[in-house]
């Protein structure tokens, strides 16, 4: 019988390894659901954040998983979009060609029929947008995590322009955890610990960044560095998607049942 749950036991941590890099996990929030593709996930987003100029100041922003694995985020659920906002992440260094942040907090939101209303270009302000991107049902939270032994969690190169002015283009990147006290819907699915890490022990999800301050929804608000949308661009995300850990266990112990099952059916055949 020892080695039979044993035998489960692997079995059953064999099947949890094949589900969690397989296909599609279905998650729900919102009145909907959305599939998402298995391992790995490559998400690409739209960006709109302000501009920071001074150590202290906190940047912060909205924007729009579009993609996922290569595929619009219409055909993985009907009538939906997925948003999310950012803030906490407080200017440490900052010249005119580099800026490092430390902190930082995101929480991502599904949302469906009335919720699915994020437009950046058609809409009055960069408050209303933030209003938009965060009406849906809480899906993720995530916080930042460190990228060196400062602390940063994100850091920024000029690629043209300068940083401490109103016209620039950059580039950069950070990573994040999943908040695990947060109440994101799928914080459990994304808690993967797969992406690298030289500090702190792994992460979640890694990013890369760039932006613009060209080309913003809302320029008017932008002559003092002061709206929210004053930078616009777009990020690649990586991570990774497990199914419910619960589902998981349920599985094992069906495994293990069995073989109690057939280990009484064969005592009584005697």
């Amino acid at each position: 019988m020892k080695k039979f749950i044993k035998l489960a036991a692997a079995v059953s941590a064999a099947l949890a390894t094949q589900y969690a890099s397989a296909g599609a996990v279905t998650l729900y929030g919102d009145g909907g659901s959305i599939n998402m593709p298995g391992t790995p996930s490559f998400q690409v987003a739209s960006v709109y954040e302000n501009a920071v100029n001074a150590v202290g100041q906190e940047l912060k922003g909205y924007g729009e998983i579009t993609q996922i694995n290569g595929a619009n985020i219409g055909t993985l659920c009907n009538g939906c979009e997925l948003t999310f906002t950012f803030d906490s992440y407080i200017v440490n260094s900052i010249s005119s060609t580099e800026a490092t942040f430390t902190g930082g907090k995101v929480n991502v939101y599904l949302g469906f029929g009335g919720n699915n209303d994020l437009n950046p270009f058609t809409s009055a302000s960069s408050a209303a947008d933030v209003a938009a991107a965060s009406n849906g049902a809480l899906f993720l939270t995530l916080t930042g995590h460190a990228i060196d032994g400062s602390g940063n969690t994100l850091a920024s190169t000029v690629f043209s322009g300068d940083l401490l002015g109103l016209a620039f283009t950059f580039f950069g990147g950070g990573l994040w955890d999943v908040d695990m006290a947060g109440a994101g819907l799928a914080n459990a699915n994304f808690n993967t610990d797969s992406v690298l890490a030289a500090f702190g022990g792994n992460a979640d999800f890694a990013f890369d960044t760039s932006g613009r301050t060209s080309g913003v929804p809302h320029p008017g608000e932008c002559t003092q560095l002061a709206g929210a949308s004053c930078v616009a661009g777009s990020a690649d995300i990586r991570g990774a998607v497990i199914p419910e850990p619960g589902t998981l266990a349920l599985a094992g112990l069906g495994l293990m049942g069995l073989g109690f099952g057939s280990k009484r059916r064969k005592i009584a055949a005697c």
